[in-house]
């Protein structure tokens, strides 16, 4: 049989990819388009959607409350010292705390 004149039915053109057309790459330099920033009615709308969650704090009796306070004022953003301590004796007082 002739190199030149496959005639394999699974045969492809020199550099064609036998799984079709594939994508262009990108280029590196390529950025991506910028986008124009979001109103606040968007804002507003976008966050009516979101799913309503709650944050529990549970009792935890095998760890020091300041141990969990602090843990929790590191883990959550909107909880600073004195609120941390105030969520960690609520939990312990009533066996959980909505942060």
């Amino acid at each position: 049989m002739d190199a030149s004149n496959n005639t394999s039915p699974h045969a492809t053109p020199h550099g064609a990819s036998p799984y079709g057309a594939s994508p262009p790459n990108p280029s590196p330099f390529e950025l991506p388009p910028v986008r124009a920033p979001r109103t606040d009615a968007e804002v507003r709308a976008f966050l009516a959607n979101l799913p309503r969650y709650r944050l529990w704090l549970h009792d935890d009796p095998r760890h020091a409350v300041a141990d969990i306070a602090r843990a929790l004022a590191d883990a959550v953003a909107m909880v600073e010292g004195e609120e941390a301590m105030r969520l960690c004796l609520l939990a312990r007082k009533h066996g959980r705390a909505a942060i």
